[in-house]
């Protein structure tokens, strides 16, 4: 079953009332690891993913699709700032828990270029009936989190 949650755009990262963030250094340049995020190899670095399916255009404004190991969601691109930026909302989702959701990786040039801060964060808030289990979905959410980041290391570094 779809849920369909509601619109946010890039102020919903000031706005949501719940925030799970990490950050990571990667020993690649910026403009390279946006081309990771922008790319087709997720399946080989985010440990949720099952499936994903891009439409055009790879821009802010486009979507995606994807098949997680518990649940599927429509994305849209708010952000696709190459080398600095890349967001995007969950629009529809199976997860029903969601009310809304923006994912944020905000890359940073560090060591001379050659290096890149990646903030990754999820700014959310849970349907009403769901709040009670607000505990145990901000555990699940930072474990996916800083699973992805280091997976994401991992694969960069390789």
């Amino acid at each position: 079953m779809w849920f369909t949650l509601e619109p946010v755009d890039l102020a919903y990262v000031g706005a949501a009332p719940r925030h799970v963030c990490a950050d990571i250094v990667l020993e690649v340049s910026a403009p390279e690891a946006f081309d990771v995020l922008t790319g087709d190899r997720w399946l080989e670095w985010f440990p949720e993913l099952r499936a994903i399916r891009w439409d055009p255009p790879r821009a802010a404004g486009g979507t995606r699709y994807v098949r997680l190991r518990r649940s599927e969601a429509h994305e849209t691109f708010r952000a696709w700032e190459p080398a600095k930026r890349l967001a995007f909302s969950v629009d529809r989702s199976t997860f029903p828990f969601m009310k809304a959701l923006l994912v944020d990786f905000q890359l940073t040039a560090v060591g001379g270029g050659r290096r890149t801060r990646l903030e990754y964060c999820w700014h959310y808030e849970l349907r009403g009936f769901f709040k009670f289990l607000g505990p145990s979905v901000r555990k699940r959410l930072q474990r996916i989190v800083s699973g992805a980041l280091a997976a994401l290391k991992a694969f960069v570094e390789r």
